[in-house]
C-alpha cells in the first residue's frame, strides 16, 4: 500500500505548498490528465472554520468574481467545493 499518493483537489494534483495562512493555503497544482500541460495555483480554504454566514458570502464573492474580467483582477479558473474545502483556481 503507498501513502505517499498525490493529494487531488478536484481534477488537480496539489504540489508545492506557495503560502499559508490562517484560513487558506495556496498550492501550485498540474492538471491530473497531465496532456493538458495545464498548471494553476489553488487557494484552498477550509470550511470547516466558517460559519454558514460567512461561507454564504464567501460564495457569492466567488460568484461576482466568476463575472469580472479587468487586468488588474486575477482570473478566476475554476472553482471547487467539497465536503471539507472550497478550492479558487
Amino acid at each position: 500500500m503507498d501513502f505517499n499518493l498525490p493529494r487531488l483537489i478536484g481534477d488537480y494534483i496539489l504540489g508545492p505548498r506557495i503560502e499559508q495562512g490562517s484560513f487558506v493555503i495556496v498550492w501550485r497544482a498540474n492538471a491530473k490528465h497531465q496532456s493538458s500541460g495545464l498548471e494553476v495555483v489553488i487557494k484552498e480554504i477550509d470550511k470547516k472554520i466558517f460559519s454558514p454566514k460567512v461561507s454564504d458570502n464567501l460564495l457569492k464573492e466567488i460568484s461576482i468574481l466568476s463575472t469580472i474580467n479587468h487586468p488588474n483582477i486575477i482570473l478566476l479558473f475554476e472553482f471547487i467545493e467539497d465536503i471539507s474545502c472550497i478550492g479558487i483556481l
